[in-house]
């Protein structure tokens, strides 16, 4: 693989160039299914007559170790779709809520203890439809110049994680694990990284967002995706 240089990148010069360029044409569906579980690209869409939840999660970006990267959290044991799996801070938009932006503050908020005024909105990208559970996850791109020490809720939060981008844009630190489900066991592509493996929504989520970032970097998308057809 080509060597990616992430710790020479002014994270303010990439907020500023997000800013401009999620006004603009997103990579989509098609970036989306770079990560994809298997059969995921026929359950795209909102079947007919299901009204799906809206919801948000923040892409927060903060620099740790001198190295722009993003802030995921795992997820506690439950009796539910997500149990124990890695996501971006976020969930249920609430009627108080004006748009996708406030929800993911707020859940930022309640879920790591981030301050409201902490994350600066850059951008959104393409909403996708989880039909597990039927939320429709709308998420937004925000850069977090400061902020204190998180903390987890810890109904909600099994632990914090924040990873770096140079390892999320590294083809080799991915694999292809079996996970158990509602549905039974199956095989799907994940980001394994920081010894946790990053896979599902979440991961289709950050496919999307990594090849923007490639267009920044002057990277071809196969560089990060060998499979690509982008």
């Amino acid at each position: 693989m080509t060597t990616i240089s992430l710790n020479t990148i002014d994270l303010d010069q990439l907020a500023i160039w997000l800013k401009t360029r999620l006004t603009k044409a997103l990579p989509g569906k098609a970036a989306q299914l770079l990560m994809a579980p298997p059969l995921r690209e026929e359950r795209m869409t909102i079947p007919e007559g299901v009204t799906a939840i809206d919801s948000a999660v923040l892409i927060g970006l903060v620099t740790q170790d001198q190295e722009p990267s993003i802030i995921l959290i795992k997820r506690p044991e439950y009796d539910g779709v997500h149990s124990g799996q890695m996501a971006f801070p976020g969930g249920k938009k609430e009627k108080e809520d004006s748009s996708e932006w406030e929800t993911a503050k707020r859940e930022s908020f309640e879920e790591v203890g981030l301050p409201l005024d902490s994350p600066k909105f850059l951008g959104s990208m393409t909403p996708l439809f989880i039909p597990h559970s039927g939320y429709i996850v709308r998420p937004v791109v925000a850069h977090i110049n400061e902020f204190p020490p998180l903390k987890p809720d810890n109904n909600e939060v099994d632990s914090i994680h924040i990873i770096k981008l140079r390892d999320l844009l590294d083809p080799s630190q991915r694999e292809t694990l079996t996970f158990s489900t509602f549905s039974g066991e199956i095989k799907a592509p994940c980001y394994a990284v920081s010894k946790q493996a990053i896979w599902g929504a979440t991961a289709m989520i950050l496919s999307e967002f990594l090849v923007i970032v490639s267009e920044y970097l002057g990277i071809d998308v196969k560089t990060i995706f060998p499979e690509s057809r982008l």
